[in-house]
């Protein structure tokens, strides 16, 4: 049996399927909708003119609340809920999907004949369903950490080292999704002008090149993401100072490439003196429908 839940940004989550007295009945919005472009070639014959482009939709469906006092769990989950929301769905077991979303609105009436409490509810859809991957690239013992956390892919095997790995760490990753892949990668450590590189495995395209001009010491966590929504290349003191190292990078060699859908890439964390932490890698696929 598929079954949701609620999760927020600390990670904490709020069963849908009558664990702690809510369910989410009736949902609608699952699905992909896409409003391509066509010309008119005349007799019945259309020509595409446009990508297609994807309308925000929308996740509705009811929140019904049982047991002994409707109310105050409706209450409960509502103090809960914040603004934004991630929708947790498993089909089946051992496969769960995520997709980002904003509440548009919960309402609430009175109790059924059965002193349920159905409230419509109606979220907008911030970004496409995903899944992650989590592995650990670690420097100076010769072997790879890949520590499979909640989601169903690991790739931890096919991490190791570059061929010099004083001052390189390397592994293969793999987009598993119908869209362009997110990559989060978190390094502590030394590391002295920096470069992320994604080379295709079998077409040894290199998709981008993200480089900047700065030195981190063993105390220092430096941050890369190439989010959709939130690109950037970070850098954080012992003492919890960041820094945008957004001045300091070199912006010809497209240094936020997404991860492709035709082939796996090979990333490359480069230094120009040797690496002494250790890159923690999430990866993220994106589905336009599960």
């Amino acid at each position: 049996m598929r079954r949701f839940f609620f999760q927020h940004s600390g990670g904490e989550t709020y069963p849908l399927n009558g664990e702690r007295g809510v369910l989410f009945t009736d949902p609608q919005g699952l699905g992909v909708t896409l409003s391509p472009v066509f010309a008119d070639l005349q007799y019945g014959f259309f020509e595409p003119v446009a990508d297609s482009a994807e309308p925000q939709g929308a996740v509705t469906g009811n929140l019904v609340f049982v047991g002994p006092n409707p109310y105050l769990t409706y209450r409960q989950l509502m103090q809960w809920l914040g603004s934004e929301i991630t929708l947790g769905y498993t089909p089946s077991p051992g496969t769960t999907y995520y997709r980002d979303l904003s509440v548009n609105y919960v309402q609430k009436g009175e109790l059924t004949q059965v002193r349920w409490l159905e409230c419509p509810c109606s979220f907008f859809v911030t970004g496409p369903w995903y899944v992650g991957d989590v592995s650990a690239l670690k420097i100076g013992s010769g072997e790879t950490l890949g520590t499979p956390k909640r989601y169903d892919y690991v790739y931890a095997p096919d991490l190791g080292y570059g061929s010099d790995a004083i001052y390189s760490l390397s592994g293969i990753i793999y987009n598993r999704g119908q869209l362009p892949g997110v990559l989060d990668l978190t390094y502590t450590g030394a590391i002295v002008n920096p470069r992320i590189r994604l080379v295709g495995t079998v077409s040894g395209r290199v998709y981008g090149i993200c480089s900047a001009e700065a030195s981190l010491v063993d105390t220092d966590t430096l941050h890369y993401t190439n989010d959709f929504r939130a690109a950037a290349l970070l850098r954080q003191t012992a003492s919890g100072d960041v820094e945008d190292l957004l001045d300091a990078l070199d912006l010809s060699t497209d240094p936020f490439a997404r991860l492709p859908t035709s082939e796996p890439v090979q990333l490359e964390l480069l230094s120009d003196t040797a690496l002494t932490g250790q890159a923690n890698i999430l990866v993220y696929s994106y589905w336009r429908t599960v």
